[in-house]
């Protein structure tokens, strides 16, 4: 919702949703770091925004700690986090995350190199996910995919492979906001084969994720 009174706020000049975003961001900095990672990254999402549109410092900070204590603990080696968050959404959402952070993180903060790292070994998580039709693998951790299995799982709806449009919406905002190459990732995404399962509950990630791939096409051709 903060992500939306930004974009409304950016669309009407209106102030008010400039007001509802500010007390969206406070209520995000004043609230403790969550113990769900992906949690931390869409607060970091909102925060990143607004800091845009406002240059509020005490953001940039926020978004920082939210990142460094709430988005970093228990990445993999191979880039994933264990648990519910080896899945490729929750993958996707914290990718997007570290993407609008790079964005605002000046040269030379000292977290701007450990960034980076972080980002590669989730962007290369992405790419090992991917596969041959462009599908992404949904689970990153056996473990948890096979718990999933189990017909009394909240997870057992989810296929092996996913479109994934969170995913989708992160690899656009590392292309536009960072030094990553992830345009073939894309096309392939792009060219998969819709999921009738994706339209049940995630009408709005897929409108944003595939409206922002498909501008990112546009000026890409211009």
């Amino acid at each position: 919702p903060g992500c939306a009174f930004i974009e409304m706020y950016r669309l009407t000049g209106e102030k008010r949703y400039l007001d509802a975003s500010a007390k969206t961001a406070e209520w995000l900095m004043n609230f403790e770091t969550d113990y769900n990672n992906n949690y931390n990254s869409l607060a970091v999402w909102h925060l990143c925004e607004h800091y845009l549109e406002t240059g509020d410092m005490r953001c940039l900070e926020s978004a920082v700690e939210k990142t460094v204590n709430g988005v970093y603990p228990n990445q993999q080696s191979n880039g994933s986090w264990p648990g519910h968050n080896s899945w490729i959404f929750y993958h996707g959402i914290i990718l997007r995350g570290l993407a609008y952070l790079y964005r605002i993180l000046p040269d030379g903060h000292q977290q701007k190199a450990e960034l980076r790292r972080r980002i590669t070994m989730t962007l290369n998580c992405v790419i090992a996910a991917q596969q041959a039709d462009g599908y992404l693998k949904s689970c990153c951790d056996e473990n948890e995919w096979q718990k999933s299995r189990r017909p009394e799982s909240p997870y057992f709806i989810h296929s092996e492979k996913k479109i994934c449009p969170f995913t989708i919406h992160a690899l656009v905002c590392i292309q536009q906001f960072t030094v990553w190459d992830v345009a073939n990732v894309l096309y392939g995404l792009l060219a998969a084969p819709p999921q009738d399962e994706l339209t049940q509950g995630q009408e709005g990630a897929m409108h944003l994720a595939y409206g922002t791939a498909y501008q990112w096409i546009c000026n890409s051709e211009k």
